[in-house]
């Protein structure tokens, strides 16, 4: 056919070699250590990361490769579980810090409507901050709802017991021969 072949040895050996794609996945302590310290650290007036933008990074290892880190290796689940209740602690830290902020802050020119752009800046912060919380961290911070379940105007509920009778037995009896005959129409 004309064209170069392969050696037998090198194509035997691509064909033993699996096919690697994406990052390599290596698995260190320091590794480990950088992913829940940037989950749970923020840089000045910067929100800790979240796992998807720690594992965006190329130096980073996939986000897949990090979940089946988590399965598979006890010590990291701990390791990472302890930096998911610290970022709960930087998030509300920050919150708090941009409240006070937007107090310190809440000024400009008159007529300008400086004052109000800033406080409105800090507000949507603050907010995305709260929705962050009560989703990621929902036992803590999350809505809490409460149904209660109770009879006319908010009394008891009436709970009506009576014994049977042999009219109730033959009723019962009644819709057991019907519910077959509808079942098995042959054996009419």
């Amino acid at each position: 056919n004309g064209m170069p072949t392969k050696p037998k040895s090198a194509a035997k050996k691509a064909a033993s070699q699996p096919n690697k794609r994406g990052r390599p996945s290596i698995h260190t302590d320091e590794v480990r250590s950088e992913i829940c310290r940037q989950l749970h650290e923020s840089d000045g007036d910067e929100l800790p990361k979240s796992l998807r933008a720690i594992c965006r990074d190329p130096a980073m290892p996939n986000i897949s490769t990090v979940c089946e880190w988590l399965n598979d290796k006890p010590d990291f689940a701990k390791q990472y579980a302890r930096a998911r209740e610290l970022r709960k602690d930087a998030l509300v830290d920050r919150m708090m810090a941009l409240a006070k902020d937007a107090k310190d802050n809440a000024h400009g020119m008159p007529g300008t409507g400086e004052a109000g752009a800033r406080v409105t800046a800090y507000k949507i912060e603050i907010d995305a901050i709260k929705w962050i919380l009560s989703k990621e961290y929902a036992r803590d911070y999350g809505d809490l709802l409460k149904q209660e379940i109770s009879g006319p105007e908010g009394g008891a509920i009436e709970v009506a017991t009576r014994e049977r009778d042999s009219d109730d037995e033959k009723r019962f009896a009644k819709l057991l021969a019907e519910a077959d005959l509808t079942a098995r129409p042959s054996a009419k």
